[in-house]
């Protein structure tokens, strides 16, 4: 082949391009590197081949080994193929166990308890024993005595002896209260009474249940208002005296009725919607006496029973 094909054919290889031409029109070896050309007409070259770019990745420290030396390890990998292991020193993990109670010792002669790591070490060195052999209860049930009767119900706890227990409820049978009342209390100078009424069966229901209320006539304090009515009309006919005559009389009995009494009108609103109480007031006679549902007085001094001109007997 002349010279000058042969550089014809070395211009046509090196515009398709992957090697370059000998004078002697043989084809060159490829090189690692290729001959770029950029828009400014520079020549740039890049490798051919592309390399790996590290990136180190560490798995997480492995618990403390004391076995080696109180070490704890990793692996670590760079991502392109090549790994290496990482130590360093630290403080080995003592486990700490808390157990449950055992529990009741099954038909088939054992009984379990779960213990637990408080400190999650992650080993178990030294725990605790979690089953154990033991000598199955056989249950003896015993019950109290049954409750009273409530709301036509009764019931009563029981336990097995094993550590078992259960509360049992039965219906009463048919249940017939049986009724004490304590005696009716001292008429109040508004007349009323009261006592309290116990079914002594416990039946839990108020059928038949006697009144633990009613009206009643004092005769004393009716006698008592009648005197302090006359008393006041009679100490002080008109004006002043005469409207708190009638006002120490209410404010020493409770009983508001005394305000009606009263001529002047602001001071028998006043009176009717003051907060009284019902104590003795200023007299210390037979007639304040009355007031706190007492019988009679003597000697300044008030008490239960009978009177007869002006004495208690």
């Amino acid at each position: 082949m002349d010279r000058g094909k042969i550089i014809l054919l070395c211009t046509v290889l090196a515009v398709v391009a992957i090697s370059g031409c000998t004078s002697t029109g043989q084809v060159a070896n490829q090189p690692e590197q290729q001959a770029l050309r950029t828009e400014n007409g520079q020549n740039l070259t890049t490798l051919q081949k592309t390399q790996c770019i590290q990136n180190w990745q560490c798995d997480e420290w492995s618990t403390c080994l004391a076995g080696l030396g109180n070490i704890s390890l990793r692996t670590c990998n760079d991502g392109c193929g090549n790994s290496r292991t990482e130590q360093q020193n630290c403080q080995a993990c003592i486990p700490k166990w808390q157990c449950s109670n055992w529990s009741q010792c099954a038909m088939d002669g054992s009984q379990t308890r779960i213990c637990t790591d408080v400190n999650n070490c992650a080993n178990s060195n030294e725990k605790r024993t979690e089953i154990q052999t033991c000598t199955p209860c056989t249950p003896k049930w015993a019950c109290n005595s049954w409750s009273d009767c409530t709301n036509n119900e009764k019931s009563r706890f029981c336990t097995d002896g094993c550590g078992n227990s259960k509360d049992e409820a039965q219906a009463c049978k048919s249940c017939i209260p049986n009724w004490q009342c304590s005696s009716w209390s001292v008429c109040s100078y508004d007349g009323k009474q009261s006592r309290t009424c116990v079914d002594m069966n416990g039946c839990g229901i108020d059928a038949n249940k006697p009144s633990e209320s009613q009206t009643c006539t004092n005769t004393a304090y009716e006698q008592a208002k009648a005197q302090v009515i006359i008393n006041c009309d009679i100490g002080g006919t008109t004006g002043e005296t005469r409207d708190y005559c009638y006002w120490g009389a209410a404010y020493g009995s409770g009983d508001k009725s005394f305000c009606g009494f009263m001529q002047d009108s602001a001071l028998k609103d006043k009176c009717t919607n003051i907060n009284i109480n019902p104590v003795i007031y200023a007299m210390r006679d037979i007639y304040s006496c009355g007031f706190v549902g007492k019988i009679c007085c003597s000697q300044n001094t008030c008490y239960e029973g009978t009177c007869s001109n002006n004495n208690c007997i």
